[in-house]
Parts: C-alpha cells; structure tokens; sequence
C-alpha cells in the first residue's frame, strides 16, 4: 500500500505529464483498466476515459495548464484542488473557438488500489465557464483564492472534532439555526469566481436556497479530514418549491453532487469555505436555465 505522500506524488505526476504535457500513454501506468469515473459515468473505464477526456479539453485549449493550489491525502485517497488556465482555440462541447482566456477551479479526488487509481471524482462549475467563454452572460469576478498550507499527521481526537464539524455544518443547512454557532466571527466564502464573501454576505446567499427547496437533503459520500481542513463530497436532492434566484418555482427534482473544503479556524468553528458545485447542471436540472440566462441578461439581479 502506498503511503498519503507517494498518493500526492503520483497525483502530481498525472497533472503535469498527462494533462500540462499531453503525455496520455502514462494514464496506462496511473490507471487501473476497469477505473471509473462516477462524475462522469459517460466515458469509457480505465485509461481510455482519462485520453478522452485529456484530449477534448487540450484540443479545445491547446495551452491548457492546470496548477495545483492543495493537495490533501489520507490512506488510500488523495484529493487535489486545481486552478485551470487555457485560451479556447478549439471546438468545446459546440462552441465554436472563441480566442478568449479561462481560468477557472475544480477539485478532484483520486482511490488507489495496488498502486493504481480505481476511482475519480471531479467538479468544476460549468457555469463559470460557459460565461467565461461569452456562452452565458459574464458576471464579475474576483482575485483567486491563495494556497493553503495542511499538515498530514493529527492526533484522532482532532479527526473525530474535525469529523463533527463537518456534520454541524451540513446540519445547519439543513435545519437552520445560529450561523455564530457554526461560523467563526471573520469566516470568509470563497466562491467558484474567486469572490471572497463574509459571514452575512453567505448567508444572503444561503437564504434562496432554504427558501427555494423546502424538501432538502444532503448525503455525504465521502469526507477526508485533517488538522485544519474537511472535504466533504456529497449527494443533493430536492425540488424547486418555492421562487428563488430571480425565476419562478418549476417544482422539478434535482439530484446533483458538489465538494466542499471546510476551514477549520482556532476556536473550533468554520473559518473558511471553498465551494465546487456545477450551478449550470443544477439550474438545468431543475428548470430554470432559460429564465435565469435571460434575467442575466437583461441585468436582473438573480440572488
């Protein structure tokens, strides 16, 4: 079994051979045959899905790089957190090249078995990047988020306190409750465009959603936990009930899957959040594209 530090170097080599370089053959070396993508059930097992995938996005930004702002391992899972560059030279999923730059974030989490990855999770929001690329209306964006620094080895009384407050955080989601008793007082959200938000600026943002899907749930699928931080991959479900974001109710279902890393600050509570979900796939799902686009558009708020 390999150990979380040899995890992160080989996470590391499939960044800069296979994807910066275009060296796909080494997926072969990285890649288990029968290793699937559960984020992305459409492209084929094993080394092949990852050549695909790897090839759509540097024929369509043929100087795609990909930096790696954290890198986080526990046993057999090594989770990365990426900022993407590229300028859009090529065909992407129908739109035509448009010469315009990208720079956008995604997360992804890598198991290893034998040496060899078995499974792969990634999110990236498709949203920013279809407005990036003039697909959808362009909102402002801010300055990236800066690198974070995490320690590896922790005692389990902090794992387990780290594990609960990750649960409080999920929990109040759900239920509702005092923000203070989650949040520390110079909590920070930092959103998929970069733009940095404090404790009432999140909950603003929190409000359509509790307002919009009464029905809620969350499921965490997976979570690795260390020192300071939680990523936590989880499931969402629920139905567009009420008006929110500037449309109205469809009162379509949804299930969608996002990651999030939790900060943990020095008094036991969140002090910081970075966010991955695909807002375009959410927005599809439950209806309401086409009136939030327009709304964009015509320079109608959507918060």
């Amino acid at each position: 079994m390999t150990t979380p530090e040899e995890n992160k170097a080989m996470f590391r080599r499939f960044i800069d051979e296979v994807w910066n370089n275009g060296n796909l053959a080494v997926a072969d070396e990285l890649f288990a045959p029968d290793a699937f993508t559960p984020s992305a059930p459409q492209l084929p097992p094993g080394p092949e899905g990852v050549k695909v995938i790897a090839t759509l996005w540097r024929t369509a930004f043929p100087d795609f790089h990909m930096t790696i702002e954290d890198l986080i391992a526990e046993e057999d899972k090594v989770v990365a957190r990426f900022t993407e560059t590229g300028t859009h030279q090529g065909e992407f999923m129908g739109i035509a090249p448009t010469g315009r730059r990208i720079s956008i974030t995604e997360i992804g989490i890598l198991r290893l078995v034998n040496n060899k990855v078995v499974e792969s999770w990634y999110e990236v929001d498709m949203l920013i990047l279809m407005q990036q690329l003039g697909a959808l209306p362009q909102r402002e964006s801010s300055t990236a988020i800066n690198n974070i620094e995490q320690e590896s080895i922790m005692a389990n009384d902090i794992i387990e306190q780290n594990r609960q407050i990750g649960q409080n955080f999920f929990n109040f989601l759900m239920r509702g409750g005092d923000p203070n008793e989650v949040f520390s007082p110079d909590f920070v959200y930092h959103d998929a465009q970069g733009v940095s938000h404090d404790l009432a600026g999140t909950m603003a943002l929190i409000q359509p959603i509790l307002v919009a899907i009464p029905d809620r749930a969350v499921e965490v699928e997976e979570e690795i936990i260390t020192n300071d931080r939680v990523v936590l991959r989880w499931r969402r479900s629920g139905s567009f009930q009420n008006d929110a974001w500037g449309v109205h109710a469809t009162g379509t279902r949804f299930n969608d899957v996002g990651v999030t890393i939790l900060g943990i600050g020095a008094n036991n509570k969140i002090a910081e959040i970075w966010e991955f979900v695909d807002f375009l796939n959410f927005f599809t799902q439950i209806g309401a594209i086409r009136e939030l686009v327009t709304n964009m558009g015509s320079g109608q708020s959507t918060s």
